[in-house]
């Protein structure tokens, strides 16, 4: 109840702001995600399907140099996810206060509307979701070169408020250079860091086998009474016309009464047979929606895009060397259709080799609108 007096609330307020500006520039929208998978691992075998996401936003900018934006899936998960106001300080400055993203990571910072497989990397075990915070968020482009860089504070998210969850406290920061002489062809290299602090707080890392329909977890650790983690991660990224390459490498220390050390990593290709290109966003160092050269039109020759994507992501949770291994690698092939700009097609086959386990798979696509 509370969550949705806090949502309407923000919606009438930002859709009356924007209603009383002089210059109006606002948009509602959002996307409906359906998936569908079939899982075979140690346990047990099965298919099922569920509405992935349904999300609803608002978004706009007043005074020439505000913005805001609030959104809300009323899937699974139930909760609030963008919302904040951000103002521009200079051309090239802008801050930016309300539940956001951490600036960390690539794969963290491109929205799933654009990524090319139904879920995120083993490294995405380490992620954390949209928190309250503040961000100081920079970009300078010259010519060909642009240079990025993202600091922020953040406690928890407004849902772990309202369900009065623990509370930490987060420092994060982002740093990366990109080369892009046309929209075809970029460079691209980050990093970032991050520190979290909590009250003895028990941590759990599990994976899900690239599925959010898979139930339990196919490797997880334990870390009990921790007060601090520290995240590490490195990026690189490149396009050339119709290939694009991404890696991520990650390391996660939890401090305890013991301090334990974990990692990941994943490596993916992506292919348009149809001729298209990954677009990237210079400004906040990430990608975007892609443009389709024949969207598709029944009966009028248009077919819209066909993407073709390997990824193979590794993550090692093991504690310490008395532990038993707790090592996955998954290989994803991945074979996309886009439709058009609004509607795109996924389906995923996914493996997982797990040290001293029977391997486990999943199959499972996705039909994504977008509005």
């Amino acid at each position: 109840m509370i969550k949705k007096l806090i949502l309407f609330g923000s919606l009438a307020l930002t859709a009356n702001a924007a209603k009383d500006m002089e210059k109006q520039n606002y948009k509602f929208g959002g996307r409906v995600d359906l998936d569908y998978s079939y899982i075979d691992d140690a346990k047990e075998s099965f298919s099922e399907g569920e509405v992935r996401r349904v999300r609803l936003f608002v978004k706009g900018k007043f005074l020439d140099d505000f913005k805001y934006e609030v959104e809300y899936d009323t899937a699974s998960n139930n909760g609030f996810k963008d919302l904040y106001l951000a103002y521009k300080i200079s051309p090239n400055l802008s801050i930016k206060a309300g539940q956001i993203k951490e600036p960390f990571g690539l794969e963290n910072l491109t929205s799933s509307k654009y990524e090319s497989f139904m879920e995120g990397s083993l490294i995405s075990t380490f992620a954390h979701k949209r928190r309250v915070g503040i961000a100081l968020e920079n970009s300078y482009k010259l010519q060909s070169h642009t240079l990025t860089s993202g600091i922020g504070y953040f406690r928890r998210s407004i849902n772990d408020m309202i369900d009065e969850n623990e509370d930490s406290v987060t420092y994060s920061g982002r740093l990366t250079y990109a080369f892009s002489p046309s929209k075809k062809r970029v460079f691209h290299l980050g990093f970032s860091a991050s520190q979290s602090e909590f009250n003895q707080r028990k941590l759990k890392y599990k994976t899900d086998l690239n599925s959010h329909i898979y139930r339990g977890s196919v490797i997880k650790a334990k870390v009990k009474n921790s007060d601090k983690t520290q995240r590490y991660q490195s990026e690189l990224a490149m396009v050339y016309g119709a290939l694009s390459f991404e890696s991520e490498y990650s390391t996660l220390s939890a401090n305890s009464i013991k301090d334990y050390d974990f990692n990941g990593w994943y490596a993916q290709f992506g292919y348009f047979l149809t001729g298209e290109h990954k677009n990237y966003k210079r400004k906040s160092a990430s990608f975007k929606q892609i443009k389709i050269n024949n969207p598709f039109k029944y009966g009028e020759g248009g077919y819209g895009a066909v993407e073709l994507a390997l990824r193979v992501s590794g993550i090692d949770l093991t504690k310490d060397s008395l532990d038993k291994k707790r090592e996955e690698l998954d290989t994803t092939l991945g074979l996309n259709w886009y439709l058009r700009d609004d509607m795109r097609i996924i389906t995923n086959f996914t493996t997982a080799k797990i040290e001293g386990k029977d391997d486990e798979y999943s199959i499972g696509s996705r039909v994504e609108f977008i509005f």
